[in-house]
This record gives structure tokens, sequence and C-alpha cells, in this order.
């Protein structure tokens, strides 16, 4: 991530995350001395999804106004604490089991670029 991307997801197959899991506190750390943060989100099938972020790059992100105004009318609780964003396309992909598309904000892709593909998807054409 070298400081420059706000964050990224990566997954791992169960059998050598569940041998790795006492690893995993060592990442932290080593995530954590560069300013990154590891998160463990969902369990699919055979593998674990992680959502690791820079917590200063996605404050600086979410705080941009038409990123904000945006994240509000999908229904992000943008009125609260950065947490609460944070953490949201989180919760909506452990409850829907579906990626929430706009979580492409959250990696770094231009607002720009996010809008067009999600109305391109939701309207099926190319």
């Amino acid at each position: 991530m070298c400081g420059i991307k706000t964050a990224s997801l990566f997954s791992m197959r169960m059998d050598l995350y569940v041998d790795g899991c006492e690893k995993k506190s060592g990442w932290n750390r080593i995530f954590r001395q560069n300013g990154t943060v590891i998160l463990p989100i969902q369990r699919k099938d055979d593998f674990m999804l992680f959502f690791v972020y820079n917590p200063e790059l996605i404050k600086a992100r979410l705080a941009q106004k038409n990123v904000r105004r945006y994240l509000a009318k999908k229904g992000y609780p943008v009125e609260k604490v950065f947490d609460a964003v944070l953490y949201e396309p989180v919760f909506r992909l452990m409850r829907f089991g579906e990626f929430p598309h706009e979580i492409g904000i959250f990696l770094g892709y231009p607002l720009e670029d996010v809008v067009p593909f999600l109305r391109c998807l939701q309207t099926g054409s190319n």
C-alpha cells in the first residue's frame, strides 16, 4: 500500500487462515507500524476476505464533499463518526452477502469512475 492507496481487499484460503491465526496479530503489528489496519471481514466458501486500509487516507477520502454526498444518497451514515461510515460497506457485505459496489470509493477509485460503473450494473448495459 506504500502510503498511496486508501485500501485494498484480498482473500486467503481458510486452511491457511486457520493455520495462521496466530500470525494475524503479528501482521497487525507490522501493518500498524506502517499506519495500515488489516481487518478480516468475511468467510465465504473456503476463503477469508480481508480489508486492508490506511485510516488517514480513507478519512481524507471520506471528507470530500462529493464523496460524502454520494454515500449519503446510498444510505451511508455520513453524519456519524468516521468508523460508522468506514465499516458500513463491511456490514453490508456481511448482511447481504454481496459486494456493495460503492466499495470502490473506499478502495480509492475516483467517484467519476465508480458512479458510471454502478449505473452500468443497474441498467445491465455494457
